[in-house]
């Protein structure tokens, strides 16, 4: 398996994923079950592949639950990862998803994580373009803030992270995960009380605006 898979792999977990599936975008080929590599190497987190077949079988499966829930009275959301961020990923053509129907809003995830870069710039960064992206198609905005691994001291700028949304406009926002993760300790926030009441703060602040 290549580097670049595996890096991909590692990534998805230092964010928070429990697992990663991976669809073929040829048909056939190897499929990996559980591990990182075909050499049977474990990996941070359990890492499958299906194919592309089975793939468009679930595009189908999508399509179809989102044409029969079609007039419910709730709201379907897509959440893409921040493009350009994930070497292939194959998730950066959101013109691509945006065409789904069915889709009521789309949804992004810019955590900066461990990145040199300042928090509500690089949320800003990724979702301009997409509230772009929902104002071409008549879609809603979602941006996921990083509610993990938020250092003790840097609580702040979760609530930079929310108001740099709300600048772009976003119609909703959500956090990963609840009260600052507390009870996944390889991704709790160095004080998930006090990343859990900015938390809540800002909410307040962007449900008054």
């Amino acid at each position: 398996m290549s580097a670049e898979t595996r890096e991909i792999i590692e990534t998805a977990a230092r964010q928070g994923a429990l697992a990663v599936l991976f669809a073929n975008d040829k048909p056939g080929g190897l499929l990996l079950c559980g591990v990182s590599n075909f050499l049977g190497k474990s990996a941070s987190v359990p890492a499958f592949s299906i194919t592309y077949e089975e793939g468009e079988w679930l595009r189908r499966l999508l399509e179809t639950a989102l044409s029969a829930a079609k007039g419910a009275p709730a709201l379907h959301t897509l959440c893409l990862l921040p493009r350009g961020e994930y070497r292939g990923a194959a998730t950066d053509d959101w013109d691509v998803f945006a065409g789904i129907e069915g889709i009521d809003r789309l949804a992004t995830d810019p955590y900066w994580m461990d990145r040199p870069v300042r928090a509500a710039e690089f949320v800003r960064g990724h979702a301009t373009p997409l509230k772009e992206l929902c104002l071409k198609t008549g879609r809603e905005l979602e941006v996921w803030i990083q509610g993990i691994r938020i250092p003790a001291g840097e609580e702040n700028k979760i609530a930079e992270a929310v108001a740099a949304a709300e600048e772009v406009g976003a119609d909703s926002i959500a956090f990963w995960s609840f009260r600052g993760t507390e009870r996944m300790s390889w991704l709790a926030c160095g004080d998930p009380d006090t990343a859990w009441e900015v938390m809540k703060d800002s909410v307040r602040t962007f449900s008054s605006a």
